[in-house]
């Protein structure tokens, strides 16, 4: 993905496809059985243990690490982490384990799933315009899962539940905020407001009608979502050098959250965000968010 690339893409998208979008449902069956299964254990220092699970979603198998304390007591917040697409030594659970295993050691459980994006070339070999409408709905219905196994874990509060999503996971996020109510704190990490700009990045396999492609996604209203989201509190993380997102996209993302629910934050980095000052913050709001 290249800068001027994103501008144009995020142009095209808001010219043509803001018109006549039509709700999108993120229903499904919510007594169908997680089948959750731990498939291997370990230690990391500290008191904390790390859980490979796997659970079902409608249509695919997600895979996570459940991080929490090496002797979980009763009443703990929980949070899901949802990683970005990026540099592929952190485009999967990994970006966020850190994290992970800071609030495992003060008593909070956490939820870090690898996300179909993790899969090498997802972008531009796996995923296409042709399912892209298709993929987003059921990637909403997988984290709405995912908030599932989380509260389902022995301990934690459902009453105390956060989402952190970086990117995509930002973007994806915004969308369930919109939905279901069960989180009531948000990070957003460098996120845009339009998923079909994004998209329609990948120049080498455009859709054959590139407006009613991007009537189609626009369907997937991030702002209007995040008008509907009832959460108590969230962050926002914004890059400075951010070569994705537009410091005007970036403002219009923030000016859909409500002013007395949201903290704003921009770093002097690009859009990895992957600075201590972002890192700290953000587990420091969460240990705030939850009086640790």
């Amino acid at each position: 993905m290249r800068p001027l690339l994103a501008l144009f893409a995020l142009l095209i998208c808001f010219s043509l496809g803001t018109i006549g979008a039509r709700a999108v449902s993120y229903e499904y069956d919510r007594t169908a059985p997680l089948e959750m299964t731990t498939e291997d254990t370990h230690a990391v220092a500290g008191g904390v243990r790390v859980d490979d699970v796997s659970f079902q979603a409608p249509g695919r198998v997600v895979h996570a690490a459940l991080v929490m304390p090496k002797d979980p007591g009763g009443s703990m917040p929980g949070v899901l982490f949802v990683h970005w697409l990026g540099d592929p030594a952190t485009s999967n659970r990994n970006e966020f384990l850190p994290d992970a295993e800071w609030l495992a050691r003060r008593g909070v459980v956490s939820l870090v799933p690898d996300q179909p994006w993790a899969a090498p070339h997802w972008f531009d070999r796996t995923r296409s315009t042709a399912t892209d409408e298709r993929d987003s709905i059921a990637e909403v219905i997988a984290l709405r899962r995912s908030l599932d196994a989380l509260i389902a874990t022995p301990g934690v509060d459902p009453r105390a539940i956060a989402y952190v999503g970086h990117d995509f996971g930002a973007m994806y996020g915004a969308l369930l905020a919109g939905v279901d109510t069960r989180p009531s704190f948000y990070v957003f990490m460098a996120p845009a407001t339009s998923l079909a700009a994004w998209f329609l990045l990948d120049t080498e396999r455009p859709p054959a009608d590139a407006a009613a492609y991007a009537a189609r996604i626009n369907a997937f209203d991030i702002r209007a979502a995040l008008a509907r989201a009832t959460f108590r509190a969230c962050l926002l993380q914004f890059a400075a050098h951010d070569e994705y997102v537009p410091k005007s996209d970036a403002e219009a993302f923030a000016a859909a959250v409500p002013q007395t629910n949201r903290t704003a934050r921009t770093y002097a980095t690009d859009h990895a965000l992957a600075v201590d000052a972002a890192t700290d913050e953000r587990r420091d709001w969460l240990a705030n968010q939850f009086r640790l």
